[in-house]
């Protein structure tokens, strides 16, 4: 968790209603950094931000019953970073360093 390399954090949100993402994205951000302001970190990182360590992405996925074509075409987009981000950074790069959500213990 505390290495040089970040990781990206990618969340997806599903069957998006109206509300746009630019107002659902903060909000997120929001509380995952009340999340990381929250977990214990070695003294050399306890003031580190969050930034320094992960990228944070957020995107967002039409509802499948609403609109089912738009929604299998953005599934099929976000197939494709994962399947084709080999490179450095890449959101299927280095799979060693992969830590599963319930890796973040938290009160």
């Amino acid at each position: 968790l505390f290495s040089p390399r970040k990781t990206t954090m990618l969340f997806v949100i599903r069957d998006k209603t109206r509300t746009p993402l630019e107002n659902l994205e903060p909000v997120l951000r929001e509380d995952i950094q009340k999340i990381w302001d929250s977990v214990p970190k070695p003294e050399a990182h306890k003031e580190t931000p969050l930034s320094d360590f992960f990228n944070v992405e957020v995107v967002a996925l039409s509802s499948y019953e609403e609109k089912e074509e738009q929604f299998k075409e953005q599934i099929a987009s976000l197939r494709q970073r994962f399947m084709h981000s080999i490179a450095p950074g890449g959101l299927a790069g280095d799979r060693r360093g992969v830590i599963p959500a319930s890796g973040f213990a938290f009160s």
